[in-house]
């Protein structure tokens, strides 16, 4: 049976698990969990980059300086498999089995909308943000939600037409989620 991590969400568990709190500020932190999740989930998605370990040539140029004959300078692969599976935290293995529960429609809708990190004032172009390729509007997620479904790994149907049809959608799914958070602690 699917359980958060003991060790996560220590001040959330506690305002959710505690009698007499109104009802109000545990929906709060309930929804703060869903949050933290998804978050976890497109940190996940966005390091796993696919199968391939993209950016890394098979072969480095300068793999061999410095070694004595026989270099080949190609990279490790179960070296590399290992920092990437070391990377996962029991957060982002409990985010990808929640989100599982959800509709798939719901469940891209709610990765779309939680992958900007904040809203820029410009407009919804990538380079807007500088470093922070999600530094995005609603609206701009909307706009490019094929490319970003595309970096996180999934696949839509039927598109978003509205940033508002992604937020409703959206909502729904932390609606859904949310329901299920108590019963993970």
């Amino acid at each position: 049976m699917l359980k958060l991590p003991r060790h996560s969400f220590k001040r959330q568990r506690l305002v959710i698990q505690t009698p007499g709190i109104d009802e109000k500020r545990r929906h709060a932190a309930r929804v703060e969990i869903v949050n933290e999740l998804v978050q976890a989930e497109i940190e996940s998605r966005l390091m796993q980059g696919g199968n391939d370990p993209i950016g890394f040539a098979t072969v480095s140029p300068a793999g061999t300086i410095g070694s004595v004959g026989g270099g080949s300078g190609g990279y490790n692969v179960l070296e590399y498999e290992v920092e990437r599976l070391l990377q996962r935290t029991p957060e982002m293995d409990c985010a990808r089995e929640l989100l599982n529960t959800l509709h798939e429609r719901q469940r891209v809708a709610l990765l779309l909308a939680s992958y900007s990190t904040h809203s820029p004032r410009n407009s919804g172009d990538r380079r807007v943000g500088g470093r922070n390729s999600r530094a995005l509007t609603l609206s701009a997620v909307v706009s490019l939600q094929y490319e970003i479904a595309r970096e996180l790994g999934l696949g839509i149907a039927v598109p978003f037409a509205t940033s508002k049809s992604l937020k409703e959608c959206s909502r729904r799914a932390v609606g859904k989620l949310e329901g299920s958070i108590e019963k993970l602690l």
